[in-house]
């Protein structure tokens, strides 16, 4: 902060009997180029004179409109610069949504992780992460300087959370991760590393983005997402939380689940559609399959709660066993259940000495494919369809 002081001499009548009063007033130079108004007067005030008292006071008040004014002034140019910058980055997205439409089958090719990627394709994903990143640099950046509303900001953490946990961005994002400010990349590894409503509550907690909790989410995520690992336990399922598993079925299933397995059981009618009456066909499913022992259905909970089950068929005779169905609760996801349970399978069918855990998953589960390869899975073979209807 500057301060810089003016005079105005003024010399009084040698006949006058006078006393100097300096009242001193100071500007703040801003940065930009911005300068409030300086005053910094040499008043000579004689002696218990009303019109010098007066005086005084009419310079007072003068100086301090004068600031009001200059105040009132920059807080307007400082709306005006927030609102171009807010159109610029809307201008921005928008040119980027169009390109993404444009090179939409490219960027599906990426986000599927398949394999006949052109060296063309690969710079197309290449531009596709880099601009989105630098509209999200753009945006943090513009935070801090308190250059855009904070709403805005806010509106954007969904998008941030997504694309930071799209399939492929976690292997790119080491090599480029140095290319963008701490600050940003802070923001983006918060976004890997926690659910989206975790993630947006983080963010809102964070004084320096000033965004209203209450206002914005409503309501802090759920207490019980935050579990402690070692409470994840597995046990014997039972036919009367049979509608709990196809409840958490439900909950978690989308249509990259779809494998052949699902078309063979009723669950679906084809490799694209689940089947309308999948609830029913599931309660049928699970009862058979546990009275005749074909399924075992092991619980996976967390202080005696039930937040996801999965579906073992052994074959005994030849110590194998196939996982059908695996399944933690969104609420639980990206926390470590998943491994932990299935780390505590393996140790039971170590137990009872299966020799080999073998699983399916449809093509485009490009997230279980990871999850399953981070674990030691390897792929075996790929299976083919073809409609005959």
């Amino acid at each position: 902060m500057i301060f810089r002081k003016i005079t105005i001499n003024y010399t009084p009548s040698t006949s006058q009997n006078v006393t100097r009063n300096t009242v001193m007033f100071f500007g703040k130079i801003l940065s930009g180029g911005n300068q409030l108004p300086m005053f910094n007067a040499a008043v000579y005030r004689e002696e218990n004179t009303l019109l010098d008292s007066t005086l005084d006071i009419i310079v007072t008040i003068s100086g301090f409109t004068a600031a009001i004014l200059a105040l009132v002034s920059l807080k307007k140019q400082r709306e005006i610069e927030k609102n171009g910058i807010y159109q610029q980055l809307e201008l921005a997205s928008i040119g980027f949504f169009k390109w993404e439409a444009e090179n939409n089958n490219t960027l599906s090719k990426i986000r599927n992780n398949q394999q006949n990627i052109s060296d063309n394709e690969e710079k197309i994903a290449e531009t596709y992460y880099t601009q989105v990143m630098n509209l999200f640099e753009l945006i943090i950046h513009n935070i801090n300087r308190r250059a855009i509303p904070h709403e805005v900001f806010g509106s954007w953490l969904p998008w941030i959370h997504e694309f930071a946990n799209e399939p492929g961005f976690d292997k790119i994002w080491p090599e480029i991760r140095l290319h963008y400010i701490p600050e940003c990349r802070k923001v983006i590894e918060s976004a890997m590393e926690q659910p989206s409503d975790k993630f947006i509550w983080e963010i809102c907690k964070n004084k320096k983005y000033k965004l209203k909790i209450g206002d914005w989410m409503g309501s802090a995520p759920e207490e019980k997402a935050q579990l402690n690992i070692s409470n994840v336990e597995i046990k014997q399922g039972e036919i009367k939380h049979i509608q709990k598993y196809i409840s958490i079925f439900d909950e978690c299933k989308h249509d990259g689940y779809i494998s052949h397995g699902e078309v063979l059981c009723g669950r679906a009618t084809n490799d694209l559609k689940w089947a309308d009456n999948i609830n029913a066909q599931m309660n049928l499913e699970f009862t058979c399959g546990i009275i005749s022992g074909k399924y075992n259905v092991f619980e996976i909970t967390s202080s005696e709660e039930i937040i996801g089950f999965a579906i073992i068929e052994l074959h005994k005779k030849t110590k194998a066993a196939v996982l059908s169905d695996i399944m933690i609760r969104k609420n639980f996801q990206g926390k470590g259940v998943g491994k932990e349970a299935l780390h505590k399978i393996e140790e039971f069918l170590k137990k009872i000495n299966i020799g080999i855990l073998i699983l399916e998953s449809g093509v485009k589960n490009t997230q279980a494919h990871e999850f399953f390869e981070k674990n030691g899975y390897t792929k075996i073979s790929v299976e083919y369809s073809k409609g005959l209807g």
